[in-house]
């Protein structure tokens, strides 16, 4: 934590990796910046931290944050040195499972999808060339959000994960935001969604590659951001998005998205909403609002999915709701990946 910002980062604690576990995290990603990457200081501090995730079955993305700890570059114009840290840490961590991707680049700006798109590819290629199992986690154009181009000119090169970022007003100036902040929440949900099902959800159905939302959260704790946080976590469960959100921090600036209080224990608002979600809760109470009775299970220890896995489901619900559905939600973990994915589909309930 903010080690793309200093050399010794602001809260390198293991009792955060313990209150990260206990909120259902089972991913961290992990920031740094270029500038000291091959410091061996600087480097303990990322091993650290991987060690700590290591011994709570929790994986690691590293996230090439900023070029430099003082600015925040629009492309990686220096694309050999770019390249060469990452293969530098490829090679470094090729026998360390926990850490299972790279994060290219922190929100490429001011540059076309085309561009990008054939700058990330090269360094997906190099870094597969070291450790061909890593997870390529790419960005959208415009400060990260744009990944449409995906659709139709996807990176040609295996284990891709598209990775858009997305914030609400005042980060963001999108319709659905200025619905959210009116309070006109049934607007901005509709808004929220179709923003979503044109720009990310083609990238998944027509099978071209995952998309991890990299970035999210609430840079005012107001009940309109709070709202769309919900709303937009009920969304990436229904598609299966996986997500990391920004940022495990303390404060009580409104744009640092913190989940902590200053204290660093105590949650913001958000962070309930968070954990939620991250342990089941709001995709059972999503269910619920759609008029699902809905039961859950779990499947552990999934190693692959090309196998078929039959489990027989069970449930007793009360008298009546025999001529109703009811909605099995299956929530499993890719160990291959270390990312949460839900299952669902409706069944007729009948009497036995």
């Amino acid at each position: 934590m903010g080690l793309e910002y200093t050399r010794n980062g602001f809260h390198l604690v293991e009792s955060d990796y313990d209150l990260m576990k206990e909120m259902g995290v089972n991913v961290v990603r992990i920031p740094y910046t270029m500038e000291w990457i091959y410091n061996p200081d600087y480097l303990s501090k990322i091993d650290c931290q991987i060690q700590w995730c290591k011994e709570r079955s929790i994986y690691v993305i590293l996230d090439m944050h900023r070029p430099n700890h003082r600015s925040q570059q629009s492309f990686p114009w220096n694309e050999t040195a770019w390249i060469n840290q990452w293969l530098f840490l490829a090679e470094r961590y090729k026998e360390e499972p926990t850490v299972i991707g790279f994060d290219l680049f922190n929100e490429p700006h001011d540059v076309d999808w085309v561009k990008w798109k054939n700058t990330a590819e090269r360094a997906a290629k190099a870094i597969h060339k070291v450790n061909p199992n890593l997870l390529i986690l790419i960005q959208g154009v415009g400060w990260g959000w744009d990944i449409a181009g995906a659709q139709t000119n996807p990176v040609n090169e295996t284990n891709i994960v598209y990775s858009p970022h997305i914030y609400p007003y005042p980060l963001s100036h999108m319709e659905w935001s200025y619905a959210y902040k009116k309070g006109d929440y049934e607007r901005g949900y509709q808004l929220l969604r179709d923003y979503i099902k044109s720009n990310w959800e083609p990238i998944l159905t027509n099978n071209i590659a995952p998309i991890l939302v990299g970035e999210f959260g609430t840079p005012v704790f107001d009940e309109h951001n709070l709202r769309w946080m919900k709303d937009l976590l009920e969304i990436m469960h229904e598609l299966e998005i996986s997500y990391t959100c920004w940022v495990f921090y303390g404060s009580d600036k409104p744009r640092d998205c913190a989940l902590l209080k200053p204290d660093w224990k105590t949650f913001q608002p958000q962070t309930k909403i968070l954990i939620e979600y991250l342990k089941g809760e709001g995709e059972t109470a999503a269910s619920q609002r759609k008029g699902f009775p809905t039961l859950t299970i779990e499947l552990a220890n999934i190693y692959t999915i090309s196998q078929p896995c039959t489990r027989v489901v069970e449930g007793v619900f009360p008298i009546g709701i025999e001529n109703s559905s009811v909605q099995i939600v299956v929530s499993y973990q890719f160990l291959m990946l270390g990312f949460p994915h839900i299952w669902r589909h409706s069944y007729p309930l009948r009497k036995t």
